[in-house]
C-alpha cells in the first residue's frame, strides 16, 4: 500500500483539510476523511501531469481533489499501474539538461529552415495561385497611397511619354495577358531615379530616371528588369513573406495591436524595392537575356547603373532601385559588353 500526505479540497469552496490518500495493491483509493471512505479505482481519478516539483492534484468524480507535493510517490503509482506514460516521459525530458539543450537547438534550427526556405516556398505558391483581379486591387491601393504621399504628376512632355510607352508595348509580345501591363510616369525628388513594378503589371518610372538616361536602350533595360519582377510575382512573394514574418513575430511576442498598423503599411513595402538579392539577380538575368535577344548592347544598363551611382554617391537618400540590389560592381560584371562587334555605348 502507498500512502500520500496532502490536503483535500471539497470542490465547492477554497476550504481544505489535511488528508491521507491510500492506494492498495489492487489500485483502489481510500481517503482518511470519513465522507470519502468509499474506495475508488485509481484509473477513475484525473491526475495532473508532473511539471517540475509543482504539487500534483488527483481529482475525484464528485469534483473534490486531493493535492500533494509527494511527486515521487505519485510517479510510482502511475508506473505501477501503467498510467500516464507520456507524462512521465515528458518529465524525464524536462529534467535532463542535455535533452533541454537538444530541444532548444532543434527548435532554433527548424525555425531557421522554415523562415529561410519554408516561408519563401509557400509565398511563391500563394503568389502564383492569387487571381489577377486580386493582384490588380493591390496595384490600385498601392498607387493611390503613393500618389498621396511621395509621388507627383509627371512633368515629362507627351512626346517622350508616348515614345517610351511605344517601346514598352513592343516588349509585351508573348507576355501573360492576365497581367494588366501599363507604364506610368511620376515625378518625385524624394524617390529620385527609380522604377518599380506592382503585382498585376503596373510599372512606374520616375521622371528622374528618364532624365538621367542618355539612350532609350538604357530605359528599355530597366523596363525589362521590372517586367521580370511582374512575371515572377516578386512583389506578391515579398508581400506574402513580410506578412508571414509579421504573423510569426506577433505570435511569439503576443503583440497583436501593433501588427494592424504594420499591415496597413504593406503597400509601401511593395514599392520600396525591398526584394531579396535572389529576386534582383533573377530580374537582372531576364533583362540581360531580353537585351541579347533583341540585339541591344547590355552595356547600356551598365552605363545607366554607373551614372546613377555616381549621381547619388555620398547622399543619405539613395534611389531604392539600388538600395537592396546586389552591389553595382557585381551587376556591372553581368552587363559587360557582349554585343557582336564589340561596340560599346558611352556613359
Amino acid at each position: 500500500m502507498i500512502e500520500l500526505e496532502g490536503r483535500l479540497f471539497d470542490g465547492t469552496s477554497s476550504r481544505s483539510q489535511p488528508c491521507i490518500l491510500r492506494v492498495d495493491g489492487d489500485g483502489l483509493v481510500r481517503l482518511s476523511v470519513p465522507a470519502h471512505s468509499s474506495p475508488l479505482a485509481l484509473k477513475d481519478l484525473s491526475i495532473s501531469e508532473r511539471v517540475g516539483n509543482i504539487p500534483r492534484s488527483l481529482r475525484f468524480p464528485d469534483g473534490s481533489q486531493f493535492v500533494t507535493g509527494e511527486n515521487e510517490k505519485v510517479d510510482s503509482l502511475l508506473a505501477r499501474f501503467s498510467l500516464s506514460r507520456a507524462g512521465r516521459f515528458l518529465h524525464k525530458l524536462e529534467s535532463r539538461y542535455k535533452a533541454i539543450v537538444s530541444a532548444l537547438v532543434l527548435v532554433i534550427v527548424s525555425s531557421f529552415i522554415f523562415i529561410q526556405y519554408g516561408i519563401p516556398y509557400l509565398a511563391k505558391q500563394a503568389s502564383f495561385a492569387l487571381s489577377s483581379k486580386t493582384a490588380a486591387s493591390i496595384d490600385v491601393g498601392t498607387l493611390e497611397l503613393l500618389d498621396k504621399v511621395i509621388l507627383r504628376e509627371s512633368r515629362l512632355d507627351e512626346a517622350t511619354r508616348r515614345r517610351l510607352r511605344s517601346h514598352f508595348n513592343a516588349m509585351l509580345a508573348g507576355e501573360d495577358p492576365a497581367f494588366r501591363y501599363q507604364l506610368l510616369f511620376r515625378h518625385s525628388r524624394r524617390v529620385g531615379a527609380n522604377a518599380f513594378a506592382l503585382p498585376s503589371g503596373t510599372i512606374v518610372m520616375t521622371d528622374e530616371m528618364v532624365k538621367i538616361a542618355k539612350h532609350d536602350h538604357e530605359l528599355i533595360a530597366v523596363l525589362a528588369h521590372e517586367i521580370a519582377h511582374v512575371r515572377e510575382r516578386h512583389a506578391l512573394r515579398r508581400l506574402f513573406q513580410s506578412s508571414a514574418m509579421l504573423l510569426i513575430v506577433s505570435t511569439l511576442t503576443g503583440d497583436v495591436s501593433s501588427t494592424a498598423g504594420i499591415v496597413a503599411a504593406l503597400p509601401t513595402i511593395l514599392i520600396e524595392a525591398s526584394y531579396s538579392q535572389a529576386f534582383e539577380r533573377e530580374a537582372d538575368a531576364y533583362a540581360l537575356n531580353y537585351l541579347r535577344q533583341n540585339d541591344i548592347d547590355p552595356v547600356h544598363f551598365k552605363n545607366l547603373m554607373l551614372r546613377i551611382e555616381s549621381k547619388y554617391k555620398g547622399l543619405k537618400t539613395v534611389p531604392t532601385f539600388f538600395s537592396t540590389h546586389p552591389t553595382t560592381r557585381e551587376r556591372v560584371r553581368l552587363f559587360e559588353n557582349t554585343a557582336p562587334g564589340g561596340v560599346t555605348a558611352q556613359p
